[in-house]
């Protein structure tokens, strides 16, 4: 995550700020809690218990020290969905895991539940006891070992993916679109070999099936702005018409896209997320001679 990127700011400086951004996302009065980690080396670490306090929350953010070591995300990953699920667990809310990562599991305990080798088929065939077969089903079912599909999922997964690269051959999960944070859409252009990267297509996987939304978070492209509901790389009046569209509904049966800041119900505060990123993102047209 020490990674530069072209705008000169690291991977983990554009994480930080992502989250920043969602935890400043307007919401009703104590509807929404948070909780920081961290994971490095070989283990996790919990910076900030859960909070309904925005302002501890963002304060935690900005106190983190940089990455370092290896990558525990299967041990990481299995521990959060626990203490997600035993959170309130007697309050009916959307529990949210939102992962940001440019690497792959590399250095969880061997004694910890999601441990295991690396997949040899790619997402969704994955290979029984490697851990991101582990990872699928504790966020499935809350049990690495049972694969059975509930149907539903208990919680969402929100995933930035940090590369250096994007081909306009990588593989797209069927009826899920992909764009890059500029918002290109990386399906490929014509007819051709697929070039795989199978740490990718278990993300984008996770969260298809959870709910969430994949970001591909290149190094040289702009990063994404929240009201972009459509991954356009623009909020325009797309975004605007969606919002409206599902005005007023709960999520589901409204869609999830539009409920900008992911607290089940599209209102004013998505509306408002929209209004003030109007115009902002790296695929939005510049004004002509300082003049829209």
């Amino acid at each position: 995550m020490l990674q530069i990127r072209s705008d000169g700011t690291t991977r983990y400086a554009a994480a930080i700020d992502r989250a920043l951004k969602e935890v400043r996302l307007p919401s009703p009065n104590n509807t929404r809690h948070f909780a920081v980690w961290s994971f490095e080396g070989s283990s996790y670490f919990e910076h900030q218990p859960f909070t309904p306090n925005a302002d501890t929350a963002i304060a935690a953010l900005n106190n983190l020290a940089g990455p370092g070591g290896g990558t525990p995300l299967a041990y990481a990953s299995c521990a959060a969905v626990d203490r997600l699920m035993l959170y309130r667990p007697q309050v009916f809310a959307r529990k949210k895991l939102r992962l940001s990562s440019d690497g792959e599991e590399n250095s969880s305990p061997s004694t910890s539940e999601c441990a295991g080798n690396p997949s040899a088929g790619v997402y969704p065939n994955l290979t029984a006891q490697s851990w991101q077969w582990k990872v699928l089903n504790k966020l499935r079912t809350g049990n690495p070992q049972n694969p059975n599909d509930p149907g539903t999922f208990a919680l969402i997964a929100d995933i930035d993916y940090f590369t250096t690269l994007i081909s306009p051959l990588n593989g797209v999960v069927p009826g899920i679109p992909e764009y890059s944070e500029s918002g290109e859409w990386l399906a490929p252009a014509s007819p051709g070999p697929t070039v795989s990267d199978p740490f990718k297509e278990f993300l984008k996987g996770i969260a298809a099936e959870t709910g969430g939304r994949f970001i591909q978070a290149a190094d040289s492209s702009p990063p994404p702005v929240y009201g972009d509901t459509n991954q356009s790389g623009c909020v325009d009046n797309v975004d605007y018409n969606l919002v409206l569209a599902n005005f007023g509904f709960s999520v589901p049966p409204g869609d999830p896209a539009a409920d900008v800041n992911s607290d089940g119900v599209v209102d004013y505060n998505d509306y408002a997320v929209v209004m003030s990123n109007w115009g902002m993102g790296g695929s939005c047209a510049a004004p002509l001679n300082g003049r829209e």
